[in-house]
């Protein structure tokens, strides 16, 4: 786990980026909010959700942070969960986007264990445009701007990081069963052409949450919303910042 930005006063809101994504994802949310919030981008690095998240509590208590809201973006939404079972006396709120609460079937464990070899075979820009196409929205994937800022960010992280975090991912455990627990406000955002995290999985865990608000982002956006729709998705996380009890 790796603080990459950490920016603003205010109200703690922490941020977790998406598989091979960085701080670059959540940049329209991070110039909106940190006006009154003290915002912070989160990396998963390691080879476990569970020791992720205790590293981001020590990481937060060394910052003299003792409250906040945590949000996450697809795997920052898996560590989103996971701290939230953890360490639920810390959390104001809970943003999930673009997440699943189910593990991968056969067939997904099977993807990404070809992913696995494929990167260790260095063969990196083979498998950028595929996944690539299974990320963004037919209308995103013709914004050249935003391509261009995509294989950027994957191309600075690196082949090494998307790795780890395909092997993170696959020692990941169904959360469905026990979303019922984390009784406090949420968020739940989807979008309308995500492949990976479709709106009626994103909805069923929804409802499985208590205290959960759900949004659909609006137009064609895949499974990067704080990049293909950043006024929405900035928009509603500030309704629902606002609507929080201080």
């Amino acid at each position: 786990m790796k603080i990459l930005s950490d920016e603003g006063r205010g109200p703690a809101l922490i941020l977790a980026c998406a598989m091979l994504c960085d701080e670059e994802l959540f940049a329209a949310q991070r110039e909106e909010l940190r006006v009154d919030h003290r915002v912070l981008c989160v990396l998963v690095d390691g080879a476990d959700l569970g020791q992720e998240a205790r590293a981001l509590h020590e990481e937060l208590a060394a910052r003299r942070i003792t409250r906040c809201t945590l949000g996450g973006v697809s795997m920052g939404g898996s560590l989103a969960q996971r701290f939230a079972f953890d360490f639920p006396g810390m959390l104001r709120g809970l943003i999930l986007a673009h997440t699943r609460c189910r593990p991968d079937d056969a067939a997904g464990r099977e993807k990404r264990e070809t992913a696995i070899r494929a990167l260790r075979q260095g063969r990196f820009e083979e498998l950028w445009p595929e996944f690539r196409a299974a990320l963004l929205g037919p209308d995103s994937l013709e914004d050249k701007g935003l391509c261009q800022r995509l294989a950027a960010m994957f191309r600075r992280l690196g082949a090494g990081l998307w790795e780890q975090q395909q092997a993170c991912l696959l020692q990941r455990r169904g959360t469905c069963e026990a979303l019922g627990a984390l009784d406090m406000p949420s968020l739940v955002l989807a979008a309308a052409a995500d492949r990976i995290s479709p709106p009626h999985e994103m909805k069923e865990l929804a409802h499985r949450l208590p205290q959960a608000r759900w949004r659909l982002l609006p137009g064609q956006s895949g499974h990067l919303g704080p990049m293909e729709s950043p006024k929405a998705f900035s928009a509603y996380t500030r309704e629902f910042l606002e609507s929080l009890p201080q």
